[in-house]
C-alpha cells in the first residue's frame, strides 16, 4: 500500500501501470489525471481499481476507491473536471463489450453516467471490482458513518490557485466565487 499524498511520481507510475494490470486496463491518455489523484484522495482513501474510457466526448480516468468513483479529466492546458459518486449512491453498474471496447453504466438516484470505449477486458473487471467495494463499504459499519473529509489543505491549495487565476485576469469576479462555493461544498 502507498501513501499517495506524499509519492513521487516514479512512485504514480508504477502504482497507475499496476492498476492497470489488475483491471485489465489499455489506458488512454490518463496519466496526467492519475498523478492528480494526491491533491483528491481524502484521508484513509485507496485506489482499488482504474479504468479509461471516453464521457461526454472526453476522454477520462475512472478510479474506484474504498469509498467513491473519481471521474477525472485534466483537459488539454489546465484546470480539470470531476465527477465523483459515492459508493452509497450507486444502485446499479452495468456493462456491454464489443469486438475490442464495451461501455460501462454506473446509475445512481438521479443520474446515469455512461462511459465508453473501455477495453473489452477491463469492462467486466472494473464491474466486479466496484461490486466487491460496494459490498464491503456497506458492511462495514465504521465506513458508513464516517464521513467524507476532503483535505482541508487540498481545499486551501485549490483556493489559492483559483485566487492566482482570479489575479491574472483569467477569471471574472462571479467565475471565482461560484469555484470558490464549489470547492467550499466539496
Amino acid at each position: 500500500m502507498i501513501d499517495y499524498k506524499n509519492a513521487d511520481k516514479a512512485t504514480l507510475k508504477a502504482e497507475y501501470k499496476r492498476l492497470s494490470r489488475e483491471t485489465h486496463n489499455l489506458p488512454f491518455f490518463t496519466r496526467k489525471e492519475f498523478y492528480a489523484l494526491p491533491e483528491i484522495l481524502g484521508d484513509e482513501e485507496t485506489p482499488v481499481a482504474i479504468t479509461s474510457g471516453m464521457m461526454n466526448d472526453h476522454t477520462w480516468l475512472i478510479v474506484l476507491t474504498n469509498r467513491r468513483i473519481l471521474f477525472l479529466d485534466k483537459g488539454m492546458l489546465f484546470g480539470g473536471k470531476q465527477v465523483i459518486i459515492s459508493l452509497a449512491d450507486i444502485t446499479a453498474i452495468q456493462g456491454s463489450t464489443g469486438l475490442i471496447y464495451g461501455e460501462i453504466t454506473i446509475s445512481t438516484a438521479g443520474q446515469k453516467h455512461e462511459i465508453s470505449h473501455v477495453y473489452k477486458k477491463a469492462v467486466n473487471s472494473f464491474i466486479q471490482m466496484t461490486d466487491k467495494e460496494r459490498d464491503q463499504y456497506r458492511s462495514d459499519p465504521i465506513q458508513k458513518i464516517k464521513p467524507f473529509h476532503q483535505n482541508t489543505s487540498d481545499k486551501v491549495t485549490q483556493l489559492e490557485k483559483l485566487a492566482a487565476l482570479k489575479n491574472q485576469g483569467i477569471l471574472t469576479e462571479e467565475e471565482f466565487e461560484k469555484e470558490k462555493r464549489r470547492i467550499l461544498a466539496l
